[in-house]
């Protein structure tokens, strides 16, 4: 698993903030940012799938069941 590099300045931008907000207010001031970095890294990552290639299966390119075509 890897986080695409579209997700890089996301996970930056809170990176940098959390640091900012450490010097000024302390550890108390960055829970929020690193929160959503962590959220981020998750929303932006690639995990390795196993597809099992079956042609009566419908797949897709999302996580999650298709319930209707």
């Amino acid at each position: 698993m890897h986080i695409l590099r579209q997700g890089y300045p996301f996970i930056g931008t809170m990176l940098v903030i959390a640091v900012i907000l450490y010097l000024l207010f302390g550890v108390f001031g960055i829970v929020l940012p690193l929160l959503l970095a962590a959220y981020f890294a998750y929303f932006f990552r690639s995990p390795d799938r196993k597809v099992k290639k079956d042609p009566d299966i419908f797949y897709s390119p999302a996580d999650g069941t298709v319930m209707g075509v």
